[in-house]
């Protein structure tokens, strides 16, 4: 893994950017979305999970409008999904939410 999208950045109802997990680090950073497409188009670095199509960005693994959204760093709607960043062997997960703090977890944790 390197970089990972783990939650969309909205102004009310359009998203505005990503925000962005480093998966080695830990770091988390908010990025315009005008900033992760030059980014993806340059070839420069890839983003797990995002992928650019005809110009617009797009999910790899499903629909971008599976991120939890927030709005002024505060999450909006009801839930925050919980995003797999790896598998470890058999014994369980590393996730995280749209906060970025990774935490494992077993299998019977993640799949009830």
């Amino acid at each position: 893994m390197g970089i990972l999208a783990i939650a969309n950045i909205i102004d009310g109802k359009n998203t505005i950017g990503l925000r962005l997990l480093d998966t080695i680090s830990g770091q988390i950073k908010d990025v315009p979305i005008a900033n992760v497409i030059g980014v993806l188009a340059s070839g420069k670095a890839t983003i797990d999970n995002v992928g650019l199509e005809n110009g617009k960005l797009v999910g790899t693994n499903g629909s971008l409008d599976r991120l939890p959204k927030i709005m002024n760093g505060v999450l909006v709607g009801i839930y925050s999904p919980v995003i797999i960043v790896n598998q470890i062997d058999d014994i369980g997960y590393t996730v995280t939410g749209y906060k970025g703090t990774m935490v494992k977890l077993k299998n019977e944790d993640v799949l009830k």
